[in-house]
């Protein structure tokens, strides 16, 4: 996390509201420090704000910079304790351009990556070697991929061609209204980001950068696609469905993972599947039929619901996370010596902490996970086709 203003924008847009509301002298203050002095007392004000118990907090630019010693005593409305020079007057951030950068989540425009070096991409803007990368995940936003979105055919609000086998985009024949042909371009989008990226880590891993990846996506349309079961894919990678109730969450989801490792889901029932209530989500009704507590679609009465609705759908579940990159580290620590081996020299960089880059991050539900197996986290994501956020 960065104090700068303009780096701001990239993170979050209320970030950069926030940031507009701290006294001038603060941000005169902030933007004067060295990099050194920012991150330790940031790394101090989020270890407070942590032990106070304000998790959600702790990415807020206005809660952290409450907790920065010296910068502005206890109240926020007394003046700073620390003469500052005069400087130019900081200009509020226009309005429109937080417009603009509101639907960006973090860091880069994937859609925008030059084909088949995504991973090459973010490497060269963060200053690192794909040689320190140890994974990447990867979850496709599942707009398109969804099961929902065949049942939208008889409203003409569809992205995909569901009476065909593979799904494709809807023809441009379809589309009678500008509405129709937005939702085919989208899905013609979603087809070539999966597509780069998958043409991203066989680029790579011929050129002998042996990073893991982990692609997920409720299953869908996606496991349809011709890309997703070609020959070279399917040696590479192996797909496994899962359920979410089985590992944790009040409701049943049932998730596609491909992986470049063989690795075997286990959760709470062994196989990290439901299996008809094994999970323990849930109670047999009087007919003996399992029913979850919570289901994402159906009778309102169980439907999921709350503030955070979206978010808690986009987000894996933790276990799941721990499982998959336990995996990953036990894949990557078996073939260091190989890897070394064949990474060329001039990409050889030594690093005393590895990097995990996950892509279409979203609410970053992989990050506390991957921070506290000792990894550097990468998030990445992309400017969403219409407004509004990404759909997970």
């Amino acid at each position: 996390m960065t104090w700068e203003p303009l780096a701001n924008l990239a993170q979050a847009a209320t970030a950069v509201k926030e940031w507009t509301k701290l006294m001038e002298a603060d941000q005169h203050k902030l933007t004067a420090m060295s990099a050194e002095e920012l991150n330790a007392m940031h790394a101090a004000a989020v270890a407070e704000l942590a032990a106070e118990g304000s998790e959600a907090a702790i990415h807020s630019v206005a809660a952290v910079t409450t907790k920065l010693p010296g910068v502005m005593e206890s109240r926020r409305d007394k003046k700073p304790t620390l003469k500052l020079q005069k400087r130019k007057k900081v200009a509020p951030v226009n309005e429109e351009m937080i417009k603009k950068v509101a639907p960006v989540n973090l860091l880069y425009d994937i859609s925008e990556c030059e084909f088949e070096h995504i991973i090459t991409e973010v490497c060269r803007k963060e200053g690192i070697s794909k040689s320190d990368v140890d994974a990447v995940l990867c979850s496709l936003p599942c707009e398109t991929f969804s099961h929902g979105d065949a049942s939208n055919m008889s409203r003409d609000h569809h992205h995909r061609d569901h009476t065909l086998p593979d799904k494709p985009p809807r023809s441009a024949e379809s589309c009678k209204t500008e509405a129709a042909m937005v939702k085919r371009e989208k899905a013609l989008m979603h087809d070539e980001m999966a597509k780069n990226v998958l043409a991203s880590f066989i680029k790579d891993r011929k050129d002998g950068f042996n990073y893991e990846l982990v692609m997920e996506n409720p299953l869908g349309a996606l496991r349809r696609r011709p890309y997703m079961r070609g020959e070279q894919i399917e040696k590479m990678l192996t797909r496994t469905t899962v359920d979410y109730c089985a590992y944790g969450k009040p409701y049943r989801k049932a998730t596609d993972l491909w992986t470049s490792f063989e690795w075997m889901p286990k959760g709470n029932t062994g196989n990290g599947r439901c299996n008809n209530g094994q999970c323990g989500m849930g109670e047999e009704n009087k007919a003996g039929r399992f029913k979850h507590k919570v289901v994402i679609a159906g009778e309102n009465a169980r439907r999921l619901g709350g503030k955070h609705q979206k978010k808690q759908l986009w987000s894996l579940p933790k276990t799941l996370t721990e499982e998959l990159l336990c995996a990953v580290q036990e894949k990557q620590q078996s073939a260091v010596s190989d890897s070394q081996s064949t990474v060329p020299v001039t990409e050889q960089c030594p690093t005393t902490q590895r990097v995990v880059i996950d892509l279409f991050s979203g609410g970053e539900s992989w990050r506390e996970v991957v921070e506290s197996k000792g990894f550097r986290y990468i998030p990445v994501d992309i400017r969403p086709l219409c407004t509004g956020g990404k759909s997970r």
